[in-house]
């Protein structure tokens, strides 16, 4: 499944929560192992942990990322060290500095953090990534709750 810079922001948002189903049904996924869909969605997902025009401390980017990969329930197995490193490579993020100062940086040379964005707009990130993963930690449980059952 690939989201399409050219479709209507409904359809890729809902090609964009399927994908994040499927993630959703993991644990400890590493970024590495993704496709690159995949991983732009779930970087996406992250960068939006921050409020676009705003200047953010060290302190704070940290309280936000480790509050993003909380509400996920262990389903990505990075830290938030590196995972604000990897948004900084990946350009989502931009350091000022000497990294006392970040901010959300939404790139003009790639169109997947556009169409994320205008699939999402405010939401709220985490609260679509805890609900999303908790609905899937239901669904196995309950499968794993029938199969003793038998």
């Amino acid at each position: 499944m690939e989201l399409q810079t050219d479709q209507p922001s409904t359809e890729c948002r809902e090609k964009a929560l399927k994908m994040l189903d499927q993630i959703s049904r993991k644990s400890a996924v590493s970024l590495a192992s993704l496709g690159e869909e995949e991983r732009w969605l779930m970087l996406s997902l992250a960068a939006l942990s921050l409020s676009t025009g705003q200047e953010y401390s060290e302190k704070e980017v940290n309280e936000a990322l480790l509050a993003w990969l909380q509400a996920g329930e262990g389903m990505l197995r990075i830290d938030h060290v590196e995972l604000r490193r990897v948004l900084i490579d990946f350009g989502l993020w931009r350091r000022r500095d000497g990294g006392r100062a970040y901010s959300l940086n939404c790139p003009q040379t790639d169109d997947r953090f556009a169409t994320i964005i205008a699939a999402f707009g405010e939401d709220d990130g985490k609260a679509l990534i805890s609900q999303r993963r908790t609905s899937a930690l239901q669904a196995r449980a309950a499968r794993r709750a029938a199969r003793l059952a038998l």
